[in-house]
């Protein structure tokens, strides 16, 4: 994950780098929701998880729209009498 240094500074997360935990208690009270978390990560992550479901379906729904389709008509080839 890479993350900026401006969103660095503004959420300050606690890392502990032996055990690779971040824990985002130190965000600031404007994007702290009642329950203490970071509500703009949420948010970021819910928005990616969004994306990613709509670019799903719209995978499966061409994909099947494909497969209900008629299919390509089989043409044998025809021998050559030129030779």
């Amino acid at each position: 994950m890479i993350l900026g240094f401006t969103w660095l500074k503004e959420h300050n997360p606690e890392i502990n780098w032996q055990t690779k935990e971040v824990k985002m208690s130190r965000c600031p009270d404007k994007w702290a929701s009642p329950d203490n978390k970071c509500l703009t990560c949420r948010t970021e992550i819910r928005k990616e998880a969004s994306a990613w479901r709509h670019k799903k379906k719209d995978e499966v729904c061409r994909l099947l729209k494909c497969r209900s389709g008629p299919h390509p008509a089989f043409v044998e080839e025809a021998d050559d009498d030129d030779d």
